[in-house]
């Protein structure tokens, strides 16, 4: 019979803030405080008047932060909602984080990250991973950390435009085997095979960028437990004592 996984809620965790700004709401919540800031642009560096430059672009800050348990298969859910919400607002689950290479899988509900146009707005639910570009990866490199990186999407679905403010969405991610499954608003909106290698057992978390403040509530983990089944022969002696010894104790 397969066991079944037990739920693990934040007030039964552990947390570290990686980077940014992150602060507890009472005893099942957790929220990330943004800020913006203004990107110097090449021109204002090539010694071009205010004039010259145009608008200056506003950035916001981004943060991560792990909790102490690991991931590998199970059922992973929270419920995020902004203060504010524009193109560059995003929350997302961490699907994994690995200490060794910071690598990331993320699946998170943000604003598009295109600046509102007529017809033009980026997606509303993403699965992303942060890693080095193909090319590197098929270069090799002697360092993982310091390598360059790039959001890589992995599926992508709805627009934008549609993030509100003051609004809770719920989001959920179950992993079964090398099966992804995503949910909105416990509403089943895509489903992704991973490549192979699938994922190892590393820590869980949270990536935010804001403006202003984002609410985080009920996350909370289910992982699996897995099994496997032996195949063999018993009652003779040797048999026995290969079960009780070694198979029964793994």
């Amino acid at each position: 019979m397969e066991k079944q996984p037990q739920e693990t809620a934040i007030a039964d965790m552990h947390w570290v803030p990686l980077d940014g700004a992150w602060e507890k709401e009472g005893s099942e919540g957790l929220a990330f405080i943004g800020g913006e800031y203004d990107q110097p642009k090449a021109s204002a560096r090539a010694g071009k008047s205010e004039e010259q430059q145009g608008e200056t672009q506003e950035y916001i800050n981004f943060g991560t932060l792990l909790f102490d348990q690991n991931f590998k298969e199970g059922h992973l859910r929270i419920q995020v909602e902004f203060d504010e919400a524009d193109h560059r607002s995003a929350a997302s689950i961490v699907i994994q984080y690995d200490p060794a290479s910071k690598d990331m899988l993320i699946f998170g509900i943000s604003g598009g990250g295109l600046r509102y146009a007529p017809g033009v707005s980026g997606y509303l639910y993403k699965l992303q991973q942060w890693a080095a570009s193909p090319d590197r990866q098929q270069q090799g490199t002697a360092d993982a950390v310091t390598t360059p990186k790039v959001w890589r999407p992995l599926f992508q679905v709805g627009l934008g435009v549609n993030l509100q403010r003051k609004r809770a969405y719920d989001l959920a991610v179950s992993v079964r085997g090398s099966v992804i499954t995503l949910f909105g608003d416990g509403v089943e909106i895509g489903k992704r095979t991973l490549a192979s290698p699938f994922l190892s057992d590393n820590p869980s978390g949270i990536f935010c960028g804001t403006h202003k403040k984002i609410h985080i509530r009920d996350f909370s983990i289910k992982a699996a437990t897995q099994t496997a089944f032996v195949v063999m022969q018993f009652q003779s002696p040797e048999n026995e004592a290969l079960f009780k010894d070694v198979i029964e104790p793994v």
